[in-house]
């Protein structure tokens, strides 16, 4: 998604005496909303700071809920006897979550999500 102002206004001041503030003799601005600025301002608001009673300050990162609505992830290993066990558990979680109308992300077990894909 990349959205652009319909236009770009140049704006020329300078102060003839130099003692106000405003922007020098020709500075364009120019607002682009993008992908990567919605990412960047998305993580900067989910850092928090919470300061306890003794000083210490502990840095969080928190998002919104309709940002990560996925609470729970399972991650398969190599082990045949617990993989099994994880798939039963798996698909009752599946189960029972789509039963409450939860959603769940698609699901296959036999292939592999990665994040190169």
């Amino acid at each position: 998604m990349n959205l652009q102002l319909e236009t770009i206004e140049r704006i020329c001041y300078t102060s003839p005496d130099k003692t106000r503030l405003g922007l020098t003799d020709c500075d364009v601005i120019l607002c682009n909303i993008d992908l990567d600025n919605s990412l960047v301002a998305i993580l900067r608001d989910a850092f928090t700071t919470k300061v306890y009673t003794n000083g210490k300050s502990v840095k969080k990162m928190k998002f919104h809920s309709s940002l990560a609505p996925f609470k729970v992830g399972i991650a398969f290993r190599d082990n045949v006897i617990i993989n099994e066990a994880l798939m039963d558990l798996t698909n009752h979680l599946i189960q029972s979550l789509r039963l409450f109308d939860i959603p769940v992300l698609p699901f296959t077990p036999n292939k592999l999500v990665s994040i190169e894909q």
